[in-house]
């Protein structure tokens, strides 16, 4: 069967990756923001997920379409678990109403093109503090403070 690639990275499959390995430190800091250090697997091999050969996260895309098999609804975690993330080149959290933060957290990423925070009530910031992501193509931001 073939695999679902993401339309914006043709060369990164929202399935599983086989043979690329998570850093460390992303994996650390994915399993921190979900709230839940136990989670199996590597990261690069979650759905809707994607890594470069080198284990940098490039895609995050948990939005209603490519849901990993894990629980969003009690994920409690902090967008400061994302700063060092800084080769994300596309972030996309939906329905996720315990995650918390300031949007300032994201500041870092300067790689990101594609950003979507949907449904995420306890998030706040001041979206001119995005100013540094210059490679900024598209942004959605529904339902945060």
């Amino acid at each position: 069967d073939e695999c679902e690639h993401h339309p914006i990275f043709p060369n990164c499959s929202l399935h599983p990756a086989v043979g690329v390995k998570c850093k460390p430190e992303q994996q650390k800091a994915l399993q921190l923001f979900l709230g839940d250090e136990a989670l199996p697997g590597d990261c690069c091999t979650w759905y809707g997920t994607c890594c470069n050969s080198s284990g940098d996260v490039l895609v995050i895309d948990w939005s209603w379409g490519y849901r990993p098999p894990l629980k969003f609804a009690q994920a409690r975690g902090n967008l400061k678990h994302l700063e060092g993330m800084t080769q994300l080149q596309w972030l996309k959290l939906h329905d996720m109403p315990n995650i918390f933060g300031n949007i300032k957290s994201l500041e870092a990423m300067t790689q990101i093109q594609v950003l979507h925070l949907h449904n995420l009530p306890l998030v706040t910031g001041d979206i001119k503090r995005m100013g540094a992501m210059l490679q900024m193509r598209e942004m959605h931001l529904t339902n945060i403070i």
